[in-house]
């Protein structure tokens, strides 16, 4: 049984130059009914497990991250899984860069290198998402944090499994990627990342949490919330287990 829920917001987790910052994530403990706002320096489970506690069961941890998990099926991968996808990110470098904008475009685009356009996943066109292959703008680019979200996972990949390519398996944590804005408009049914509109959503309980913590002026801190909270909706829905009819591209959860 899920027991803590996290969510992980990538914004700003590489700078222009392409150095790392701590990722911004929000632990939803469900037994205790608590949310914390904590960085780490890495997605590993040596960071999380000593944020949670060392007891504690893989099995007990569900993370969504604001992260892509797959690419089209126009891209040329050539069969390749997403696990294979992530460890080739472990040593690749753009000019002795390990990380930033031009090294993750530089790494996507090897797979678009044929094609006339930028292909898109399905899902990213029912979501109106965009491309991970897109350059500009930087702000925007979602292909910095994810290639920064791959190189973290390729370190080490037996503690994890990712949603919806595989099975559930025992004493792994659950990764799935998720969409923060998108989580804003239909699960709080706010048509804007409005912080103070959200907050008038919560309950007194979360209200007091989050004042406490002082995260309503953080957008990103927000998105990891939303995230957290959103992971929880999901998983008490069952909408883990409504699979699309095609997994080869990776899925946003919820759509």
């Amino acid at each position: 049984m899920i027991r803590f829920y996290i969510g992980i917001d990538q914004t700003g987790a590489v700078n222009s130059k392409g150095i790392l910052k701590p990722l911004k994530i929000c632990i939803y403990d469900l037994k205790k009914q608590t949310v914390q706002f904590k960085k780490i320096p890495h997605l590993d489970w040596k960071h999380l497990a000593i944020l949670l506690d060392f007891k504690i069961c893989r099995s007990e941890v569900f993370i969504l991250v604001d992260s892509v998990l797959g690419l089209p099926q126009k891209a040329n991968v050539k069969k390749k899984s997403i696990q294979n996808l992530i460890q080739m990110t472990s040593e690749f470098e753009f000019n002795q860069k390990p990380f930033g904008m031009q090294t993750a475009h530089h790494f996507f685009s090897q797979f678009i290198s044929n094609l006339k356009e930028q292909p898109k996943r399905r899902v990213e066109v029912l979501a109106s998402a965009n491309s991970l292959f897109n350059l500009h703008p930087f702000q925007k680019n979602i292909s910095c944090g994810t290639f920064r979200i791959w190189k973290d996972l390729s370190a080490d990949p037996s503690w994890y499994h990712i949603w919806p390519y595989q099975k559930l398996e025992k004493d792994k944590v659950l990764i799935a990627e998720g969409y923060p804005s998108h989580y804003w408009k239909s699960i709080f049914n706010l048509k804007s990342r409005n912080p103070e509109m959200l907050f008038d959503k919560l309950k007194p309980n979360w209200q007091k949490q989050l004042l406490q913590q002082k995260v309503l002026t953080d957008q990103d801190a927000l998105d990891s919330f939303v995230l957290a909270w959103s992971a929880h909706h999901f998983m008490s829905s069952n909408k883990l287990n409504h699979l699309p009819d095609d997994i080869s591209e990776g899925w946003i959860l919820g759509l």
